[in-house]
């Protein structure tokens, strides 16, 4: 309604009427009924609820003033009030913080969970959202930049660590853990190397909180520790711009067990190397960070040529090992790459002296003295060592001396075949023949066993009968003497034998002088004849 006329507007709980007039404005809130008088004009509105955690920036247009209206309540505005947002509150949690930049005074404040925060109307996040606290523990640190002279530092007390308003997070590092055969080489601002290593300390160092300075690649400066393979001034810098560069060396107990751990310290980088990869070392995709010292074996294949003008492809295997990692960052960056064409070029210097039919015979005898026994220096001064090299394979690049090969290998294992064949032969027929010299020997043993049980029966038998024969005769001396009394015993055995014969199935014959057998006569005939 507007000109001349008159309105009447009656107004809810959240109702709000807006009056217009020739000089300005005016609000009513109701609940309530108003008349809009003559050269009034009136529009009712509806005023918004903000409930819990919501808010509103209002602005005043007539003075441009910003204000925060805080929920829970019922937004209710001036005549002059528009609403630039409506947003929710920030709710952090325990682990949460947030950061909060005015756009127009540019100072920054911090706020740290639990907690309900309400952005000012000049505030915006200083880092995008809310973010979460780094937990700092015995394998995390953080580093942090000052705001103030950009200097870094490292935070490694244990904790939720939230960056004050003149600190940003650059990086949350992680524990770095060597073995004692492991070692690790860090660049400081000023380049120079450091070189950390896990291996058991011949003497104990007192304190490991040890100054970080300058050391140079090679033997040990005047007045510096060596801890592992890590050297490490005793003095300071005497430069006093220079900030205090400081490692924490984390060792089992008193370290003689081996095995370290630290984290990294501000301005320094891990130094990596690519090393060469591949059979044919044509590729350089190993990325090598953490140097072991343990033997380990590296295959590759190259071409050689002999004197008799025939190319092989050869393969060898080297067992070698990282001794000395100052030399080898001083000389290489690439430590296999160099090992491999060195020994490359050498072996084919050697094999081109050779005819085909030579190296076949000794082709890692010829190997091996060449790179084990030439008494090169190649290697030392890269800080490596080659345990053991030998041939895996050689192969003719001419298919046809290929299949000659081929042919002469074939007919070289048939003939170690045949002789190895021969020779188990052999083996089973001589363990056959000691298996009868055995035999042979246990049965001249049971024959003598044998016979020593024959004569010790026999022996039981002839005492037996001996004693048989005296009782008979001792039973006789009162009848007979002692000669009669040996013929009656005589007799009566003969009687024995014969009804034995007589009851066996066997057929002999005898004359009755063999017999020699009286029939009737007892020993009652031999008393009659004595008397």
């Amino acid at each position: 309604m507007g000109g001349v006329c008159i309105s009447i507007h009656a107004l809810g709980p959240q109702d709000q009427l807006l009056v217009t007039t020739l000089t300005g404005r005016k609000v009513y809130n109701g609940p309530g009924v108003h008349i809009v008088g003559l050269l009034k004009t009136g529009r009712k509105r509806q005023c918004p609820v903000l409930g819990p955690g919501e808010y509103a920036i209002i602005k005043t247009t007539t003075t441009g003033e910003l204000s925060r209206v805080v929920g829970p309540t019922l937004l209710q505005l001036g005549p002059y009030d528009e609403v630039i947002s409506r947003e929710n509150a920030i709710t952090l949690e325990r682990n949460e913080y947030v950061r909060l930049i005015d756009e127009v005074t540019g100072q920054i404040r911090v706020e740290v969970g639990e907690a309900i925060i309400y952005k000012r109307p000049t505030e915006k996040f200083f880092e995008g959202s809310k973010r979460k606290a780094v937990p700092i523990d015995a394998e995390t640190a953080c580093m942090v930049r000052s705001r103030q002279n950009g200097k870094l530092s490292l935070i490694t007390k244990p904790g939720l660590f939230v960056p004050s308003i003149d600190q940003d997070i650059v990086e949350v590092k992680k524990l770095i853990t060597l073995a004692e055969y492991q070692t690790m080489i860090i660049a400081d601002r000023y380049g120079r190397y450091h070189f950390i290593s896990g291996a058991i300390r011949a003497v104990p160092v007192a304190s490991h909180h040890v100054a970080f300075g300058a050391t140079t690649v090679g033997a040990p400066s005047k007045g510096a520790k060596l801890v592992g393979n890590s050297k490490v001034p005793e003095s300071k810098c005497e430069d006093e711009v220079e900030p205090s560069f400081t490692i924490d060396l984390m060792r089992n107990g008193s370290g003689e067990h081996g095995g370290v751990s630290f984290f990294l310290p501000p301005y320094c980088k891990v130094i990596e190397l690519i090393w060469s990869s591949g059979l044919r070392k044509n590729k350089k995709e190993k990325r090598m960070k953490v140097f072991d010292s343990r033997p380990w074996y590296m295959d590759y294949e190259f071409t050689v040529r002999t004197s008799d003008n025939v190319e092989l492809t050869l393969g060898i295997s080297f067992f070698w090992s990282l001794e000395n990692i100052a030399f080898m960052i001083r000389n290489t960056d690439d430590a296999p790459g160099d090992i491999c064409h060195h020994a490359r070029s050498e072996i084919i210097q050697a094999v081109s002296k050779v005819t085909l039919d030579d190296f076949m015979h000794r082709f890692n005898e010829l190997v091996t003295a060449t790179i084990l026994e030439s008494g090169d220096s190649f290697y030392e001064e890269r800080g490596s060592k080659i345990h053991s090299v030998e041939v895996r394979s050689f192969e003719c690049l001419d298919k046809k001396i290929d299949g000659v090969l081929q042919e002469i290998i074939k007919e070289s294992t048939d003939r170690i075949n045949r002789l190895q064949l021969v020779a188990s032969e052999n083996e089973v027929a001589l363990e056959k023949m000691k298996g009868k010299i055995e035999e042979e020997k246990l049965k001249g043993q049971l024959i003598d066993v044998k016979n020593e049980h024959q004569r010790k029966e026999a022996l039981i038998d002839g005492e037996a009968e001996a004693e048989r024969v005296a009782a008979f005769i001792k039973g006789l001396k009162d009848v007979a003497s002692g000669e009669e009394a040996i013929a009656i015993f005589n007799e009566i055995r003969k009687q024995e034998i014969m009804t034995a014969l007589a009851q066996s199935d066997a057929h002999l014959y005898f004359t009755p002088a063999e017999c020699d057998l009286r029939l009737g006569h007892t020993t009652k005939s031999y008393s009659k004849e004595r008397k």
